[in-house]
């Protein structure tokens, strides 16, 4: 998707919920997106993030902050022969880099995020060696902040998503930890999706 196919899209799929991802293609769609977006020479994304939220509307000041990060899973194929199935394991995670969108927009509840996710890799196995395969995750972490109208203050800017009352918060509540969820003061892909698409 370029940039000037974003405002078609956004009127035929709203966006809807808190963190959500579109559906991984098909191959035919993948195809068929290609060709689409052979003619535009600018950057190309596969992946829109949606972050929804009704607080900048509510109460203004609050300005949102989200980062991304791919995780590399590698995975080798492990036959059954004399079952006659087979089934990838799990060979390593590597967690790369802070990636920065391609393009954003911004939507009357919250903000769209616009990436490139690398497409799976596949190694032919041979008699010596499994097949093995390699695929990205796009991991996300978004964070509400009211900063401080006291330029001098020394106090943290209030953040938001707020912990449980009986979770107990660590670390520093301004850098998010990739390595793990329900991190307190941050929403992440896994904890607060989108409800509604996660039952379509």
């Amino acid at each position: 998707m370029t940039a000037e196919m974003v405002a078609t899209d956004g009127e035929q799929r709203p966006a809807i919920g808190i963190l959500s991802q579109s559906p991984s293609p098909t191959h035919a769609e993948n195809l068929i997106a290609e060709q689409a977006v052979s003619r535009f020479s600018g950057p190309v994304a596969n992946t829109r993030v949606v972050v929804n939220s009704n607080l900048p509307g509510l109460a203004p000041g609050w300005e949102q902050i989200a980062h991304f990060r791919f995780e590399q899973t590698t995975e080798y194929k492990h036959e059954f022969r004399k079952d006659g199935y087979s089934q990838w394991v799990e060979d390593g995670k590597e967690l790369g880099d802070r990636v920065q969108p391609l393009f954003e927009r911004s939507t009357t509840d919250g903000r769209e995020y616009y990436l490139y996710t690398p497409a799976t890799t596949t190694q032919p196995g041979s008699w010596r060696s499994r097949e093995r395969r390699t695929q990205h995750k796009l991991k996300v972490r978004v964070q509400w902040q009211l900063q401080n109208e006291n330029q001098n203050s020394v106090e943290l800017p209030r953040m938001l998503p707020a912990p449980k009352p009986t979770q107990t918060a660590s670390g520093n509540p301004l850098i998010p930890d990739f390595t793990r969820t329900e991190q307190p003061y941050w929403a992440d892909e896994t904890t607060h999706q989108d409800n509604e698409s996660a039952n379509d």
